[in-house]
């Protein structure tokens, strides 16, 4: 049953025949009302007229025949009744005569009065059962009659007619349900056809679907599938390149290894050999620095749009320990690190992405800036927002390479410096998922600003 339900097309059918039946026994007890109240009004009418015919024959009789002629026809009423269908019997008859006695009554009729009327209807319930009475009085005061009809008789007949309305229908509601499951099996058809195109595919087979001869329907669907594919094209092209480029730049620093390692097992003096193995231990840390800058930037690729459910991180405080970390490195290279006094600010990023962030721009900035130079970093806020600035004293980067210096694995021209050429490649990505922007200008150096989102 729960598979049934799961299947779009026995769900439509559930609901298709749901307001089938909803509506045909909405029609049904429209129809028994509307029969019934005709019913109604015609056995009335019957009543009446019936009432009246008999009235003035037996009137006429008495007036020209006399009460003989009227105790004989009296007496051919009786002889009749016995005789009547069942179904006739349902109606009850009493006639009363001039001196208002009651002169004939039908065997299925009370013993007392029918109607309490003179004349017109009324409603009586005798022995328990309900009646519909008509009394009609002759205007010379001649002749009474008053007629009844059981209301078990105007519900049989208006159940049997809403029965026989009902039963077609019903017999017509299991072919209806196989017409409506075949009719949606070929207008589902071209689900399947695309279930079926999308099964067929190769894992590298990522050219879009087309859409023309699809229904309005179903090229929703398929215009959401081709962009997944184009963003799953771009994510595997993206990859390509970014393992043919981190393969590349592994190359280097493990080929000068074995280079110094060879140069280290073959040296016979100990100030070669110390020498070489100093540079295999500085290529090490250049490929273990190159290495984990590769696995963070693969990490932000997983997802590279702003986050909505952003956490936020202290700026000012996630800078000053970031400072305190890289202060060794700093004092190594006979460069000042210098932070503007201010306040904190709260901005929309999450604190391990923002530490990564400070991290990378403190140490692009030791690594240019040369043996006495200082770096000056300082956080603020203004405009709706929050920034983080930091300005070192080294060459800068020309306008022309300002936008190149985001790319992957790209160093500065004439670089001396050791690096991996990721490190505002990551930033740009940190500054794209937490909305902030990035800019670069030259003053006496290169100066960075990040602008953030405020928390």
């Amino acid at each position: 049953m729960s598979r049934f339900c799961h299947s779009i097309r026995s769900r439509l059918l559930l609901i298709l025949l749901g307001v089938l039946l909803v509506v045909w026994v909405g029609a049904v007890l429209l129809g028994y009302q509307t029969v019934l109240t005709q019913i109604h009004n015609r056995a009335d009418a019957q009543l009446s007229q019936t009432a009246r015919l008999v009235t003035a024959q037996l009137s006429h009789e008495l007036d020209e025949s006399g009460l003989d002629l009227f105790q004989r026809e009296v007496d051919m009423l009786l002889a009749v009744e016995r005789h009547l269908h069942r179904y006739e019997t349902e109606l009850a008859i009493q006639i009363f005569g001039p001196d208002g006695s009651m002169v004939f009554r039908t065997l299925n009729s009370p013993v007392d009065a029918l109607s309490r009327l003179n004349e017109g209807f009324e409603d009586r319930v005798h022995d328990g059962q309900q009646w519909r009475t008509y009394s009609y009085t002759h205007p010379r005061q001649l002749v009474k009659v008053e007629l009844a009809e059981n209301y078990r008789n105007r519900q049989r007949v208006s159940q049997s007619m809403a029965q026989a309305a009902m039963l077609p229908l019903l017999a017509a509601l299991p072919v209806m349900g196989l017409l409506i499951w075949t009719g949606l099996g070929r207008g589902l058809a071209p689900l399947s056809k695309l279930a079926e195109s999308v099964a067929e595919r190769v894992p590298d087979s990522l050219h879009p679907f087309d859409p023309q001869r699809a229904p309005s329907e179903v090229k929703p669907l398929i215009g959401a599938l081709n962009g997944l594919l184009e963003r799953l094209s771009q994510a595997l092209a993206k990859e390509r390149d970014f393992t043919a480029d981190a393969a590349h730049e592994l190359r280097t620093p493990l080929a000068a290894i074995r280079t110094q390692a060879q140069v280290a097992m073959r040296a016979k003096e100990d100030a070669v050999q110390h020498h070489a193995l100093g540079q295999v231990l500085a290529g090490v840390d250049r490929a273990a620095h190159l290495i984990e800058q590769l696995l963070v930037l693969a990490r932000l690729d997983g997802a590279e749009q702003p986050s909505d459910a952003l956490c936020t991180a202290p700026l000012r405080g996630t800078l000053i320990e970031t400072l305190a970390e890289l202060a060794p490195q700093a004092d190594a290279r006979q460069v000042q690190l210098e932070l503007e006094e201010g306040g904190e600010i709260q901005v929309l990023c999450s604190e391990a992405e923002l530490t990564i962030l400070c991290r990378n721009l403190v140490e692009n900035a030791i690594k240019y800036s040369p043996a006495g130079g200082r770096v000056e970093l300082a956080v603020g806020s203004g405009g709706g927002g929050g920034w983080l600035r930091v300005k070192d004293s080294g060459p800068g980067i020309t306008a022309s390479e300002r936008q190149r210096v985001f790319d992957r694995f790209y160093r500065k021209v004439g670089s001396a410096e050791p690096g991996s050429g990721l490190g505002l490649a990551i930033v740009q990505s940190i500054c794209r998922r937490c909305g902030a922007t990035i800019q670069l200008s030259d003053g006496h150096g290169l100066e960075v600003r990040v602008r953030f989102k405020l928390g």
